[in-house]
C-alpha cells in the first residue's frame, strides 16, 4: 500500500525525512533529518549534527513521503 498524509499513521515511519514544525521544548523545534529508529513515544532522527531522540506527544511533525 503506497503512504499517502491519510494512511500515515499505520505505516512505519523510518526510513522518513522528518521536520518538528511545533514543540513545547523550544529546543527541538526546527530538528530535521532521517527517522532511524521509532517507539510507542519517541523518534529517533539523524541530523547533521548527530542523534536525537524527540518525544512525539508535545510535538508536531512534517513528513516528506515517497
Amino acid at each position: 500500500m503506497k503512504i499517502t498524509p491519510y494512511n500515515i499513521l499505520r505505516h512505519e515511519l523510518i526510513g522518513l525525512e522528518v521536520k518538528v514544525v511545533e514543540s513545547r521544548h523550544e529546543g527541538f523545534r526546527g530538528i530535521k533529518g532521517l527517522v532511524v529508529d521509532e517507539t510507542m513515544n519517541t523518534l529517533l532522527v539523524l541530523t547533521d549534527k548527530g542523534y536525537k531522540r524527540l518525544p512525539k506527544a508535545p510535538s508536531k511533525f512534517k513528513f516528506r513521503l515517497p
